[in-house]
């Protein structure tokens, strides 16, 4: 039963996508570098585990292909990520590891999945399309991201202090 809705949610939001992909306006829209997000004047920050080996690499990542410079970075285990979540009704507990990732843009706080892929669209090339995957309902985008986060430290490692960017990087880092 739960299966046969899955199958038929998944069918009609690949025929919305299919629709909105042979539709007139979309070849006009194709060239626009931002095609689901209006600009910001202010960067997006993105709160990061500082010590997970994942988390860095996604931070590099990021950094590499994002030459607009549209992304700052803070570690959730600094204390300017602690005060940035506390004003936007969010908390940390103080003793637990960190297990998601948060983007705040806008005023809004979004994480897991979510976060991941608006990061995603906002980079140069392809990745614009990984907009796609919000198609696939966030429970289940969640259960990925949650069964990863649960394995990163075992997968990936971690690191016994957060790195320290260069000094080039440095201006990209909230401290």
């Amino acid at each position: 039963m739960l299966a046969t809705f899955v199958l038929l949610f998944l069918i009609t939001r690949i025929y919305q996508l299919i629709a909105y992909l042979i539709s007139p306006t979309h070849a006009n829209l194709s060239a626009t570098p931002n095609l689901y997000i209006k600009k910001f004047n202010m960067n997006d920050v993105i709160l990061f585990d500082g010590v997970c080996n994942l988390c860095d690499g996604f931070v590099n990542f990021v950094i590499d292909r994002d030459p607009a410079e549209r992304f700052t970075f803070v570690s959730l285990q600094a204390e300017p990520a602690r005060k940035l979540l506390a004003q936007h009704g969010r908390v940390l507990p103080l003793n637990t590891l960190p297990s998601t990732i948060y983007l705040l843009r806008d005023g809004q706080v979004y994480q897991r999945s979510e976060a991941v892929l608006l990061i995603l669209q906002q980079l140069r090339s392809n990745w614009r399309y990984t907009a796609l995957l919000r198609y696939i309902p966030r429970p289940l985008r969640d259960w990925g991201y949650e069964l990863v986060a649960r394995n990163r430290y075992r997968i990936l490692g971690r690191e016994d202090a957060c790195r320290i960017p260069s000094p080039a990087l440095r201006r990209r880092f909230l401290s």
